[in-house]
């Protein structure tokens, strides 16, 4: 599996505040070419901007999962019980599922990639690999590993399969 360094909560709280910069910045700018420069200004380092979906309601979750439409919690739910086994270890292909400190409730989700990162998409905009610890505090700690059972469900997310491993 690798090393994974675990980011302390005031580097994932800077995490937070920037997504927040970014985030305001996607709905009063415009331009593609300035999101990715602003994200390039806000995070340095491992993260890296993968692909721009600009979405109002696709989440990590409909991406990760490689849907069309919104999905409640309740369908959330419903489909991570179905069609996923938990994991003692991450491998390559696994997915990494945040949840919430308090209530334990899933608040992010991403694909692991191997060597200790990940991808996931952020808010309404950015796909980005990261470290898995390397996201924003609001997102919860990353407490459970997946493996996606076969299923007839819809495939996973292009960018998903056809990304190069590092």
């Amino acid at each position: 599996m690798g090393l994974i360094r675990v980011w302390n909560d005031e580097e994932r709280h800077h995490l937070d505040e920037g997504l927040k910069d970014v985030s305001c910045y996607l709905h009063s700018a415009g331009g593609i070419c300035d999101i990715i420069d602003r994200f390039a200004e806000r995070f340095s380092g491992d993260i890296t901007i993968v692909e721009i979906i600009y979405s109002e309601w696709m989440r990590c979750f409909e991406y990760a999962l490689g849907l069309k439409t919104p999905l409640g919690n309740k369908e959330l739910n419903k489909i991570l019980a179905e069609q996923f086994r938990e994991k003692r270890s991450l491998e390559e292909g696994n997915f990494v599922l945040y949840q919430d400190r308090i209530d334990g409730s899933p608040t992010h989700i991403a694909r692991y990639m191997g060597n200790g990162f990940a991808l996931s998409k952020w808010v309404i905009g950015p796909v980005v690999r990261h470290e898995v610890w390397q996201v924003p505090l609001s997102y919860g700690d990353p407490t459970r590993y997946l493996e996606r059972l076969k299923t007839s469900s819809p495939a996973l997310s292009h960018s998903y399969r056809q990304l190069p491993h590092s």
